[in-house]
C-alpha cells in the first residue's frame, strides 16, 4: 500500500469552506480544510468546538495556494492518508478544489480508502464519517468517459459542518510497452485478400504489482511504416496497440506475405471487339477489352500486376509479344501474375475475346445488295 499525505491549514471562513468543499473534497494523500475543537484532544472523540468559525480570517484563494495558504488561525489541522493498494496517488489542484491522480486500471474496482486525523485523533469511518464511490470505479476513463468520484460524508456533532464533500479520480490505461508477447504461429503467409499478421498467443503486462493477461478486445493489431496487413509484400511490419483499458504499444518481428498462384484466384473476361480495316485501332481495343478479377476481394487487379499472353495461331505459342488477332471470330489468351502484385506467375487462367463484324457496315452492304437485285 503507498500513502500520500499533506496537510491543509484550517480556519476558513464558514462561507469560503462551504464553496471550497461544494467544488471538491481536499483529501487524498491530503487534508480538509476545518474547524477542529481547541479543546485539547485525546483518543476519544473532541467535544463540540468552543471557537466559531465566524471569528476565523477568510482565505484568500486569489493570492495563495490551496495547500500552502496561511490563515489567521491557531485551531488544529485535519489531515487525510489515501491508500491504494500497490499505487501512487498524488493530490493535485484543480480551479478551487482537487483531483488525485496517478491511479491506473486493475480489472477490480478502485475504491481509495482513507485514514482522517484532526492531530492525534483518529476520525473513525462509521462514527464521524461514511464513505462512498460515485462514477465507474472499474474502467479507465478512456472505456468509462467519466470521472470516478469519492464521497466523504461527515455523520457526527463534530464535523458535521463539514457535510458531504468530493473530489474527482480517473482511472488511467495501463502500458503496454513492456509487454511479453507469444506467437502460436510464425509461418509464411501467402495472399488471401484478408489481414494476415503472426498469430498472436498471448499479450501479459505486469504493472501496479499486478499481472495482466490481455484478451483480443485489449488491443489491435495495425501496419507500421504505412503498410498494410492484407496485400503481398516483404518485411511487412506491425504492432500491437493497446486500446480500452491499455496504450501503448508493441512492435512485431517483420514478415512475408507472399503472392497467390494466378490459377484458380483470379477470372479472366474480355468484351466484344468491332471489326475495322484499321487493324492498330482493333489491336488497342482488344488489349483495353480485357478485364481480370481478384476471386478472394471481387475487385480489379491492376493491369501492372499481371501480363496477357496472346495466342499466335501460326505456331501455336502464348506470349506477351504475339500479336492479337484482329480477325473476325473468337480468339483465345492466358493471363498469368507477373509477382509485383497479389498473384505470382505460377499456373494462368485462359480467356476469349470476339472480334464481331461491324453491324453498321453491315447493314451498308446488306442495302447495297438487295438494291442491286
Amino acid at each position: 500500500m503507498v500513502r500520500q499525505t499533506k496537510r491543509f491549514k484550517k480556519g476558513l471562513n464558514k462561507k469560503v469552506l462551504s464553496a471550497i468543499l461544494a467544488a471538491s473534497m481536499i483529501m487524498t494523500s491530503s487534508s480538509f480544510a476545518m474547524a477542529a475543537p481547541v479543546e485539547e484532544l485525546t483518543d476519544e472523540a473532541p467535544v463540540a468546538a468552543a471557537q466559531s468559525l465566524e471569528d476565523v480570517d477568510t482565505l484568500d484563494l486569489e493570492n495563495n495556494d490551496a495547500a500552502n495558504a496561511t490563515v489567521a488561525s491557531s485551531v488544529n489541522d485535519l489531515s487525510a492518508d489515501i491508500i491504494v493498494p500497490g499505487q501512487s496517488p498524488t493530490l493535485t489542484t484543480e480551479g478551487e478544489g482537487y483531483r488525485i491522480t496517478g491511479i491506473q486500471y486493475t480489472g477490480e474496482a478502485i475504491e481509495p480508502e482513507f485514514k482522517l486525523t484532526d492531530d492525534d485523533y483518529v476520525l473513525k469511518e462509521g462514527t464521524d464519517y461514511l464513505l462512498s464511490y460515485e462514477g465507474n470505479v472499474v474502467d479507465s476513463k478512456e472505456v468509462s468517459g467519466e470521472d470516478a468520484f469519492v464521497v466523504v460524508t461527515f455523520i457526527n456533532d463534530t464535523y458535521e459542518d463539514l457535510g458531504t464533500v468530493k473530489v474527482p479520480y480517473a482511472i488511467g490505461q495501463v502500458p503496454i510497452n513492456n509487454a511479453t508477447v507469444e506467437y502460436s504461429s510464425q509461418d509464411a503467409f501467402v495472399y488471401n485478400g484478408e489481414e494476415q499478421y503472426p498469430e498472436i498467443a498471448s499479450v501479459v503486462v505486469k504493472a501496479n504489482d499486478l499481472t495482466y493477461t490481455l484478451s483480443a478486445d485489449d488491443y489491435e493489431v495495425v501496419g507500421t511504416g504505412g503498410q498494410d496487413l492484407v496485400n503481398a509484400g516483404s518485411k511487412k511490419g506491425f504492432k500491437i496497440k493497446g486500446v480500452g483499458n491499455f496504450s501503448g504499444n508493441v512492435w512485431g518481428d517483420p514478415f512475408v506475405i507472399e503472392p497467390a498462384a494466378t490459377e484458380g484466384n483470379v477470372t479472366v473476361e474480355a468484351e466484344d471487339t468491332v471489326f475495322s480495316t484499321d487493324d492498330s485501332a482493333v489491336i488497342s481495343n482488344i488489349r483495353k477489352s480485357v478485364t481480370v478479377t481478384d476471386n478472394f476481394t471481387g475487385e480489379e487487379v491492376n493491369g501492372s500486376a499481371y501480363t496477357i499472353l496472346w495466342y499466335n495461331a501460326e505456331d501455336g505459342t502464348y506470349k506477351e509479344t504475339n500479336v492479337p488477332s484482329t480477325d473476325i471470330g473468337v480468339h483465345t489468351f492466358r493471363v498469368q501474375g507477373n509477382g509485383t502484385g497479389n498473384f505470382s506467375a505460377e499456373g494462368y487462367v485462359e480467356g476469349t475475346y470476339e472480334v464481331v463484324k461491324d453491324g453498321t457496315l453491315q447493314m451498308a452492304v446488306d442495302d447495297m445488295t438487295n438494291q442491286k437485285m
